[in-house]
């Protein structure tokens, strides 16, 4: 291989590593704290394929390291919930926790799209979501089982996007 395509390859397997990087993680994440592997409570399923799994995966990871996250996979590995927490890949946009009683009891599976980044009003105005942040506003309602929006994002949303660095959310 000539020297300037080993130059080219070389740049291009940094370039791809770092807009992976770019796309799922925020600003300040810290060290992971307790691994997935320890949480058999958590299933992934759905539409994704295996970049779609890690991400989700990887965001999962890193709201669990932090102490509102490490509140909910605490809640999981005790045996808290009805059933293992489930994580029900798409690709649709679609980010919401499910009903096991309509508008009653909510259930313990997120439908969450990784690639999906809605806006959300924060305090430095409209902003993408990161993945993180979606998955913490809906271990609100699935594992805490807070029914408000404005509740799940003061109690749970807020103090992931504060640990690590991010925007408050100002509303839903």
């Amino acid at each position: 291989m000539k020297r300037a395509n080993a130059i080219a390859l070389a740049f291009g397997l940094a370039l791809v590593a770092v807009g992976v990087w770019w796309r799922t993680a925020p600003a300040a994440v810290p060290p992971l704290a307790p691994p997935l592997a320890a949480a058999p409570h958590v299933i992934f399923r759905g539409d994704g394929d295996a970049a779609e799994i890690a991400a989700a995966r990887g965001a999962l990871e890193r709201v669990f390291a932090t102490p509102t996250g490490a509140r909910a996979f605490e809640r999981i590995a005790s045996g808290a919930l009805a059933g293992p927490l489930t994580i029900e890949l798409n690709r649709r946009g679609a980010n919401f926790t499910e009903y096991r009683v309509p508008g009653r009891e909510l259930g313990e599976t997120i439908f969450f799209d990784p690639s999906s980044h809605p806006l959300v009003e924060t305090a430095q105005g409209p902003a993408p979501a990161y993945a993180e942040t979606v998955l913490a506003h809906e271990l609100g309602h699935a594992v805490f089982k807070l029914t408000s929006e404005q509740e799940v994002i003061d109690a749970v949303e807020n103090p992931v996007r504060e640990q690590l660095g991010l925007p408050l959310r100002s509303r839903f």
